[in-house]
């Protein structure tokens, strides 16, 4: 039974794979037809969360531990989904998020090797159970990451081998296998041919919103 009159989408993917630029293309959408949203960004978005993104992110903290770093991602979850995301789906809004939990397992858990179980647990733990109704992963091969980012001023994420962001990759691809509402997007497509791609699944899936 759903929790709420709200429609909550995500966006995911390794890094520079396009999916902030998505975000943005949706919103544009949303504010043209006058629909009511709220974006929010992971980590992030509430006072708290901004600061342990800056923890996290640091390229100051390079020893950081990889449990050490799944509960700081997921703390800053917690308060985001209890100060922002429950909130506005419970408001009835069409809520979008620039990564959610989906990130926690291919990054902690299938890149970094700490226990899918665990980490699901976690999961379900800082969501209260709100999960999005439609995930889009936007995939591109890790070379190509590399090749658009900026090697400048990287943060620690983005300073991980390209065995890392492998393993990022398998791991998305792998819950797409079980989980229907991943739906995996050919990153090597436009910005233009994504978008469209995106809508049109918005539009079949959010037509209580999309008229």
């Amino acid at each position: 039974m759903r929790k709420h009159n709200g429609f909550l989408v995500s966006f995911e993917g390794i890094d520079q794979c396009g999916k902030s630029t998505q975000v943005e293309r949706l919103t544009k959408r949303l504010e043209m037809r006058k629909i009511d949203f709220e974006v929010y960004r992971e980590p992030g978005s509430t006072t708290i969360s901004e600061q342990v993104r800056r923890i996290l992110l640091s390229s100051e903290n390079k020893l950081m531990e990889a449990r050490c770093e799944l509960m700081l991602y997921s703390a800053a979850r917690a308060q985001l989904v209890a100060e922002k995301i429950i909130p506005a789906l419970k408001n009835g809004s069409f809520v979008i998020l620039d990564r959610y939990y989906h990130s926690t397992t291919a990054y902690q858990g299938f890149a970094r090797g700490l226990p899918i179980d665990l980490i699901e647990r976690i999961n379900r733990e800082v969501s209260q159970g709100y999960a999005p109704d439609i995930v889009f992963i936007i995939d591109i091969l890790p070379e190509e990451a590399i090749h658009r980012r900026d090697e400048t001023g990287r943060d620690r994420l983005e300073q991980s081998s390209l065995e890392f962001f492998n393993r990022v990759r398998k791991g998305y691809l792998k819950m797409a296998e079980t989980d229907p509402n991943l739906i995996i997007v050919d990153g090597r497509m436009s910005p233009d041919e994504i978008e469209k791609q995106v809508w049109g699944i918005i539009t079949e899936k959010a037509v209580e919103f999309i008229r």
